[in-house]
């Protein structure tokens, strides 16, 4: 049963606009991550014909095990023979349309987190994974990609950095460690294998490992040098095993001997990679094989015994029955590769970062890697510089710790300072030090500028001189320079004495006494006489 919805539709709990039962044909294409699509053959003369439009979602079976799933028409052909042909692609290729906003994360939860709240624009779409929350891996965007694009369409996407296989269900993706299961399917020559063809490379074959670990001022290696692959090859190839990021300090003998018996063991490294191509008659045992499971594959007049993946399926929704699987070796990638090295690189630096805050014993790392202790990190919204000065040596770090940091964020309208200790036995120092911080900021401060919610100035950024208790203090805003008194959060003409703007001085309330006029030393007196309104100024001194 086929059934045609509205491209709105969302629950799938009605027969919709109605069933497809005049399709000619249909046929679901799934690979193991990639292409999800449907096709289909509709008579001009069927009762839906004009109802089948672009974007309409065609509700149908993908495989004999999993249920409905819903495809948006893309493609009509012209007519031919008095049927068109109909093709759809999967609910999911709508995160095609879905553009992303850039964000950084370090873990798979976060990662599919970001996926939903930073979408640009409506996003029903919800994502799961079987891996743990916590797993490490970093994913920066820097342009609002499009959310397929992410998932897997782009490098350093999510199946690149945290492997797996996708599992589209109607509004849910899915990223599963294993999406097929190995159910013991064997293909047997005479049975259901009607023939196979096998090509062996043995270029990726080692016949053992020389694992070794290098730090900054040490290293380590097997005793013995070399751990064998178990088995009898006639020659010897050695792969020198790189361990330096599976540890974070120096390894035993014994770590070194078991994680170099664990790689071989994982890698396979002793058997050579194949690729096998098969010709195979559809059974019922076939049929049982889902995308993503693992086969079996015999064939004894060749001596060859293999196992492979299911990676297409092409079934028919009409019969009821797969038209066709394809069967691919199972081999490394790329993205193994990368993401084992992503996995390493996030460790090593979390370590530091970890070390660096608890004790003075990485300062000397940190310190290294940040470049004597002064940082610079530029942001999408701020530039933050941190300047380190450390009074002690490290190694007396733990008994008297007296680092003083001073942060200063430069952000958009906002200057902040922040001079800070790093623990509170910085007060052994008689409490000069933080009096002193407490005086500066006492005579010295940076307002930013803070409006409400209705959008009115609460606060008018710019650098405040003068303690707050004072009767004249100094503010320089943006664009005026205040002598005033009173509320310093918004100084206007009202509280101020004196003010520049413009190139021009302005006075509030404030007699002259003397004026000096040039450099020849001329000078004006000024003063009022009268009352009311015969008040006038009376000017007296020397012009000349």
């Amino acid at each position: 049963m086929i059934f045609l919805y509205p491209q709105d539709e969302t629950a799938f709990d009605t027969n919709g606009i109605g069933s497809l039962s005049d399709a000619v044909s249909c046929v679901v294409t799934e690979e193991r991550n990639s292409t999800f699509e449907l096709e289909m053959k509709y008579p001009v003369t069927g009762r839906h014909y004009a109802d089948i439009q672009f974007r309409s979602i065609i509700y149908a079976k993908p495989n004999p095990f999993d249920g409905f799933q819903p495809f948006r028409v893309y493609r009509i052909t012209r007519p031919l023979n008095g049927l068109v042909t109909i093709s759809a692609w999967h609910i999911s290729y709508d995160l095609n349309g879905i553009p992303i906003r850039p964000f950084h994360t370090y873990s798979i939860d976060a990662t599919l987190t970001a996926l939903r709240t930073n979408a640009a624009i409506s996003n029903i779409f919800t994502f799961s994974t079987d891996k743990p929350d916590a797993m490490y891996g970093e994913i920066e965007t820097d342009a609002p990609y499009s959310c397929r694009n992410i998932l897997g369409g782009m490098e350093g996407s999510v199946l690149q950095t945290y492997r797996g296989e996708f599992k589209f269900d109607k509004f849910n993706v899915a990223l599963l460690t294993s999406r097929g299961d190995d159910n013991g399917v064997v293909l047997r020559y005479g049975k259901n294998l009607v023939q196979l063809e096998q090509d062996e490379d043995y270029s990726g074959l080692y016949t053992g490992v020389a694992p070794y670990w290098k730090g900054e001022d040490e290293s380590a290696y097997l005793s013995s040098t070399i751990v064998w692959v178990p088995g009898q090859f006639g020659f010897e190839r050695i792969l020198s095993l790189d361990l330096s990021e599976s540890f974070d300090e120096k390894p035993t003998q014994a770590q070194l001997q078991a994680a170099a018996e664990s790689y071989i063991e994982s890698n396979s490294i002793g058997v050579p990679t194949a690729s096998i191509t098969i010709d195979y008659a559809m059974d019922a045992t076939i049929e049982s094989v889902r995308l993503c499971d693992t086969v079996s594959c015999i064939y004894t007049a060749l001596g060859v015994q293999a196992t492979a993946k299911c990676v297409k399926t092409v079934y028919d929704v009409l019969l009821k029955r797969y038209k066709s699987i394809t069967l691919g070796s199972i081999r490394s990638n790329l993205a193994d590769t990368y993401a084992a090295q992503t996995q390493n690189l996030t460790r090593r630096i979390r370590n530091i970062e970890a070390d660096y805050t608890t004790t003075g014993e990485a300062r000397e790392i940190a310190t290294e890697e940040i470049t004597e202790g002064t940082a610079i990190v530029q942001r999408a919204n701020a530039i933050i510089a941190t300047a380190l000065e450390e009074y002690v040596k490290t190694s007396d770090y733990e008994t008297f710790r007296s680092s003083v940091i001073t942060n200063l964020s430069v952000m958009a309208g906002e200057i902040t300072a922040n001079f800070e200790s790093t623990t509170t036995s910085i007060n052994t120092l008689s409490g000069n030090t933080q009096q002193e911080f407490a005086s500066i900021y006492s005579f010295i401060r940076l307002l930013a500028t803070i409006t409400d919610q209705h959008g009115t100035v609460t606060q008018e950024g710019g650098i405040v001189i003068g303690e707050s208790t004072s009767d004249i203090k100094l503010k320089l805003e943006n664009d005026v320079l205040y002598f005033f008194t009173g509320d310093e959060k918004l100084v206007t003409s009202a509280n101020a004495i004196a003010w520049f703007a413009s190139n021009q001085l302005y006075v509030n309330n404030t007699t002259i006494q003397n004026l000096t006029l040039g450099t020849s030393g001329a000078y004006l007196d000024a003063r009022i006489v009268g009352s009311g309104d015969n008040r006038c100024v009376l000017w007296s001194g020397r012009l000349s």
